[in-house]
């Protein structure tokens, strides 16, 4: 796949999983710390997107820390909703 093509694939790929509707919404109707915990989780997601579209392998040894920030943000990311929904935390994580 030429670079062009893959960076086209994998964007496409991101934008089908309606990932920008639900940080848009997020947006709207969070309180300002969950907002920014669910953009710091958005940004990671979005560096995830830019190494595949760099052609970055799935799995390599360069994707693992990007993956992990991503998991440790999206772990702050619902600890501070649950925490604004009034539950407690899950304990699983």
């Amino acid at each position: 796949m030429s670079e062009s093509a893959r960076d086209a694939a994998v964007r496409e790929a991101v934008r089908g999983t309606g990932i920008y509707t639900a940080s848009e919404r997020l947006w709207l109707v969070g309180p300002p710390q969950v907002v920014e915990a669910g953009n710091e989780a958005f940004h990671r997601l979005r560096a995830i997107r830019d190494a595949y579209a760099r052609g970055v392998a799935v799995g390599s040894a360069d994707d693992a820390p990007l993956i992990e920030r991503r998991r440790k943000a999206m772990a702050q990311m619902r600890r501070l909703m649950r925490e604004d929904l009034g539950i407690g935390p899950l304990g699983i994580e």
